[in-house]
């Protein structure tokens, strides 16, 4: 019990602390900055991470989401350039990756997507036969569909900051190439 009480008052004084500061600029300065080596300095929140699911096949699928996702085989230098450029974007323009599922029910792809705070009609969802593109400030991200779908027959809801898109598997043999369409939200 004594850990918790001293848990809580600690929470307690940082909150006062942060009360207390006269305006913002003493907020800002206690976040975390990160300078590149151009010299251009900026300050967070940036985030990063991954998450692992298996598929159908029983091998691991791991998927990155955060605003500063990183490259294979990519050096601190080449890292702290594409940190900048993300950082120069507007604070508007700043896109993030919405933890995104993909699952195989047999006949069709379900591609599951939270994205809190998010109004249904500010969503834009289009397809190709391979591809998912999901946008809606400041979310935005593109999937890449195990199978080839139907993007025409696709169908998508919006509920409680959770997007469901279910894609009809296209059928082995067809040859017709769809361009993109838009899917609409229901």
């Amino acid at each position: 019990m004594r850990f918790f009480r001293k848990l809580q008052e600690d929470m307690e004084k940082q909150l006062e602390e942060l009360m207390s500061m006269e305006d913002l600029e003493e907020l800002e300065e206690r976040l975390p900055r990160f300078v590149t080596p151009s010299g251009f300095e900026f300050r967070g929140p940036f985030v990063y991470g991954y998450y692992m699911t298996i598929g159908p096949d029983g091998k691991p699928i791991i998927r990155y989401f955060g605003n500063v996702p990183p490259k294979e085989g990519e050096t601190e230098e080449e890292r702290a350039r594409e940190i900048e450029e993300v950082a120069t974007r507007r604070v508007g323009e700043i896109v993030r990756e919405p933890v995104i599922d993909v699952m195989d029910f047999g006949d069709e792809i379900v591609v599951v997507a939270e994205m809190p705070g998010v109004k249904k009609e500010n969503i834009d969802v289009s397809a190709t036969e391979r591809k998912l593109t999901i946008k809606a400030k400041p979310y935005g991200a593109t999937v890449d569909l195990p199978v080839e779908v139907i993007p025409d027959a696709a169908k998508a809801t919006y509920s409680n900051g959770i997007l469901e898109v279910r894609l009809p598997k296209k059928e082995r043999g067809r040859r017709e190439r769809l361009s993109e369409r838009k899917i609409k939200i229901e």
